[in-house]
Formats: C-alpha cells, sequence, structure tokens
C-alpha cells in the first residue's frame, strides 16, 4: 500500500481493513492446523491476531506508542478502531493526516518483517532499531517530496523532527 500525496482516506481504511482480516496471524493459522504455533511471536503469551500484533500490549504497541504519541499528542491511541476514525475524520489539517498515514504505512512492514524474523528463527531487532528505521523511512520520504516541490508539505519535516 502506498499513500498518495491527497489520500482518499476512506478508501485506504477499507484497503487496510480488507487486507486486515486475510493476514496469517496465530488466530487465522490456527483454523487451518490445529497443531499450529499461535502464539504471539514478540511476547509469547497470548494468541497471535492482528490487533495484538500491531496495537495493543506487544513489542510493535512500543514502537507504534515511541513514533507516533508526541505526533498525535491528546489524540493518541493504539486502538484500531480510534486509530480508523482518525484517519477518515476530514477535519484534520493535511499536513498532520499525512504524517499520520504515511507513519503508519511505514510502520506495518517493518513490524511484519520482525515478526517473520522472530517466528523463523533469524536474529531480532530490538524497538529502538526498527523506530530508527522507521523513522529514517518518513525523513527519505520528506525529503523527497520537497525535492519535488511539493510546497504544502514544506513544514512536514520540522513538524516530524518536533514529534522525536
Amino acid at each position: 500500500m502506498y499513500v498518495a500525496l491527497n489520500p482518499d482516506r476512506l478508501h485506504y481504511v477499507r484497503l487496510v481493513s480488507r487486507v486486515h482480516n486475510r493476514i496469517s496471524t496465530g488466530d487465522r493459522m490456527i483454523k487451518w492446523n490445529q497443531q499450529a504455533n499461535s502464539a504471539c511471536t514478540f511476547c509469547n503469551t497470548v494468541m497471535e491476531t492482528l490487533d495484538h500484533l500491531t496495537f495493543e500490549r506487544c513489542v510493535s504497541s512500543d514502537v507504534w506508542h515511541g513514533l507516533f504519541s508526541k505526533l498525535l499528542g491528546s489524540c493518541y491511541s493504539n486502538s484500531w478502531s480510534t486509530i480508523v476514525e482518525l484517519v477518515v475524520d476530514r477535519r484534520h489539517d493535511k499536513l498532520p493526516l499525512f504524517l499520520l498515514l504515511y507513519t503508519f504505512q511505514a510502520t506495518v512492514h517493518p513490524v511484519w518483517r520482525e515478526r517473520n524474523r522472530r517466528r523463523h528463527g533469524e536474529t531480532s531487532q530490538t524497538v529502538v532499531q526498527m523506530q530508527s528505521y522507521i523513522d529514517k523511512l518518513v525523513r527519505n520520504r520528506i525529503s523527497t517530496m520537497k525535492m519535488m516541490g511539493r510546497k504544502r508539505f514544506d513544514d512536514s519535516m520540522g513538524r516530524w523532527f518536533a514529534s522525536r
């Protein structure tokens, strides 16, 4: 998925929601194979669901909190439904919305990649390493937009640095 410069928020949320129920998490794997390991690969205590893996009490929630708590301020949440409401809300300014959407997008893949690394016994990364990687992705995208002459996003780098 890729957030365009003028994202249709509702379309984006629908797309994410469709994908949301098709990812091979522990709760889905157990339906296919009763002997499958359905425990969360990060905390190994509960059944792995997408909500748990991405937002709830998991290593990824620490990644999420580190990236989004200052960016969203009092609107910060680790609840899927609250995040969907934030994305769909048309009252948000374009700059904070862009940072929210792009950072959300940039967070999903590294968290899933880390989950797969751990599930397959590869060397794992720390929360700080994942946050650093995602931070670099966001900064690179902002720099690219600036080089393309996108004036309405001129303040995005300052806003991003202020949220670090």
